[in-house]
């Protein structure tokens, strides 16, 4: 398992990154990784801030802005900044309402895709997260935490999901 970052946002960016991530404890990896479960590949790039590996030094260099804290691109609409300029590219379309990902169940468009595969997650049958207090069940927590403030009056407070 991957170091605690901690927060469940930053391990959930580890997780679904694209670049090519290699663990000590994945093993046959086709770029020449150790058949040998915890060995680790010697030709990677470490990062020595939570020890995760990465085949390209680009990769690596972009991973630890995630534990320094640097987003160099900022939007000129809203000077909310990002650490990587596909993320600037993908946030931009918020303000140009193009919506350009569409759920094949429903209909409904998103500016981003992230969003998309959130929402369609609504329509999965699989509704696993359920209110302690009404029984109302959701497919995600994030949209269970978000229906709780009903209960409490108060707003909930949203981890960055980068």
């Amino acid at each position: 398992d991957p170091p605690d970052m901690g927060t469940t946002a930053q391990a959930s960016h580890l997780e679904t990154s694209r670049d090519a991530v290699i663990r000590g404890s994945i093993s046959g990896i086709s770029d020449g990784t150790s058949e040998e479960p915890g060995k680790k590949c010697s030709s990677a790039y470490e990062c020595l801030t939570c020890g995760w590996h990465f085949s390209r030094k680009d990769s690596l260099s972009l991973h630890k802005r995630l534990h320094t804290g640097v987003k160099p691109f900022s939007c000129s609409s809203c000077d909310r900044k990002f650490s990587r300029k596909c993320d600037l590219v993908e946030h931009q379309l918020n303000h140009t309402k193009e919506r350009r990902h569409v759920c094949s169940t429903c209909g409904r468009k998103f500016s981003q895709k992230s969003d998309l595969v959130d929402h369609q997650q609504t329509h999965s049958e699989e509704k696993s997260h359920a209110c302690s207090t009404c029984g109302r069940k959701f497919s995600l927590n994030k949209y269970l935490l978000k229906h709780q403030h009903v209960h409490t009056k108060k707003m909930p407070v949203y981890a960055c999901e980068l």
